[in-house]
């Protein structure tokens, strides 16, 4: 999905990172949720210090937020 030349920019622009993320997916039957975590999958690969899991209430479209040090960040997409 996503192109080998924005695969190496995340991979710099991640490298700096010290603490952790995590890409944290509502579950959702929506058809478009295989893609969104397909998505956050191939970002969370670009770097050690970032996961992806799904959790929360489930949602009637694909959605996910960031958690910071396991602190919610309060920023969802």
């Amino acid at each position: 999905m996503l192109a080998p030349a924005i695969v190496t920019q995340l991979r710099e622009v991640f490298s700096v990172l010290d603490g952790s993320i995590a890409l944290v997916c509502q579950p959702s039957s929506h058809p478009k949720q295989v893609e969104l975590l397909s998505l956050l999958t191939e970002v969370a690969d670009t770097s050690p210090h970032i996961t992806v899991r799904t959790g929360g209430a489930p949602s009637a479209v694909p959605r996910f937020t960031l958690e910071v040090d396991a602190r919610a960040s309060g920023v969802w997409f």
